[in-house]
C-alpha cells in the first residue's frame, strides 16, 4: 500500500511521532460521504524520498468499528475526530440519505404504535 514506501526506514519499535514528524500530510475537508476520500502524504524536504507524493483514497482509511486482522503491525493517524468523523456526519445528515432504519423496522413501528392506540382506547372504553 502507499505506506509501505514510506516505512522503508522505519520498523515496529520506531515510535509514531519520529514517522509522522517526517511526513506532510494533506486531507480533504470532512463531509458526510462515507465513500470518498482524498489526501496525499509525502515526506518533507529533508528525507531522501523528497518530492515523492503519495495519494490516498478510500481503500487506505480505516472507519470507526473497523477490525484489522492478520496484520503484525500498523501505523495509523486520526484524520477527522468527533463530529467531523464521517460516520458521525453521515449519522446527522439526515436530508442527504434516507433513513437508516429498514422496511420491516418502519412497518413493526407503525403497527406498535397502531397497537399502543387500540389498547389505550380499549382501556379507555373498560373502565
Amino acid at each position: 500500500m502507499a505506506i509501505k514506501r514510506f516505512a522503508t526506514g522505519y520498523n515496529a519499535e520506531d515510535t509514531l511521532g519520529r514517522l509522522v514528524s517526517s511526513m506532510t500530510m494533506d486531507f480533504e475537508a470532512p463531509h458526510p460521504d462515507m465513500y470518498k476520500f482524498k489526501g496525499t502524504v509525502a515526506p518533507l524536504s529533508n528525507t531522501e524520498d523528497e518530492g515523492f507524493a503519495e495519494g490516498l483514497s478510500i481503500n487506505n482509511m480505516l472507519l470507526r468499528g473497523c477490525k484489522l486482522r492478520n496484520t503484525p503491525w500498523a501505523v495509523g493517524v486520526v484524520t477527522y475526530a468527533g463530529y467531523d468523523s464521517k460516520a458521525e456526519m453521515n449519522s446527522r445528515a439526515a436530508g442527504l440519505h434516507p433513513s437508516k432504519h429498514s422496511t420491516v423496522e418502519n412497518q413493526q413501528n407503525a403497527y406498535v404504535t397502531w397497537l399502543v392506540i387500540l389498547l389505550v382506547i380499549l382501556c379507555a372504553i373498560v373502565t
